[in-house]
């Protein structure tokens, strides 16, 4: 069973003014960013201009987060972390590397390697598989929270999924069954989005049921998952 209350954790950092202007440089820095972000979804119902402002303040939010809980616990004064601070953790790890990633490509793209399918394809491969090892180590980390650590898990598994699914597509010759996975894969593309919503909402009656108390970072956590998969689940709705 987890913490009961915010009062056994050692240090509780509060929500200061410090921390919203961090928030606001980082988000700054993001929207002003001339890289090419990839967004969490190739739905552009909510028009190209305002889903990519979306995604980039939550990219913001998930990067201040992250950065907030490694400061302080380094300053030994956030630890063990709550359910919801695991999840900044794996959101704000895989925007990084997905900035790494579009960092690595605007070069190469400006030189026209990216013309050769198979440097995309490793490139892609490479930040997608490594994506899903560090959401998997992350989902081991928050494992005295099962709901949540399976929450995690789930984001991580369908990653390696498609990992798979991009390293075999191009051998479909050979490997019969790479098409028919690549293409369910994209039919379902959605079902993660609802499976980590019903996770998500299991994981916190859990929490309500066992009257636990937890502080803001671990809500942002909450509030990065939930808002970006029902904004995402909208948008496919609304196409």
């Amino acid at each position: 069973m987890g913490m009961s209350s915010t009062s056994r954790l050692p240090h509780v950092p509060r929500l200061s003014i410090a921390n919203l202007l961090f928030f606001t440089a980082v988000t700054a820095a993001v929207l002003s960013s001339p890289i090419e972000l990839e967004t969490s979804t190739p739905v552009p119902s909510m028009g190209e201009a305002v889903s990519s402002i979306f995604f980039r303040v939550m990219y913001g939010a998930g990067i201040t987060g992250l950065f907030l809980i490694f400061w302080h616990t380094a300053r030994r004064s956030l630890w063990p972390l709550e359910p919801g601070e695991w999840l900044v953790v794996a959101w704000g790890g895989s925007i990084l590397l997905g900035l790494f990633q579009m960092t690595i490509q605007s070069p190469l793209n400006l030189a026209h390697i990216l013309e050769h399918p198979q440097i995309y394809r490793v490139i892609w491969v490479t930040v997608i598989l490594l994506t899903a090892s560090f959401e998997g180590a992350v989902a081991i980390g928050a494992r005295r929270y099962p709901w949540w650590s399976v929450l995690i898990g789930i984001c991580a598994m369908w990653r390696l999924l498609w990992g798979i699914g991009f390293i075999t597509m191009p051998m479909h010759d050979t490997l019969p069954w790479a098409y028919s996975f690549f293409r369910y894969l994209t039919r379902y593309y959605f079902a993660q989005y609802w499976v980590g919503l019903a996770l998500l909402a299991m994981a916190l009656i859990g929490d309500r049921k066992c009257a636990l108390s937890r502080h803001w970072l671990h809500w942002l956590g909450v509030a990065l998952l939930g808002i970006t998969h029902v904004v995402v689940l909208a948008m496919w709705l609304l196409m």
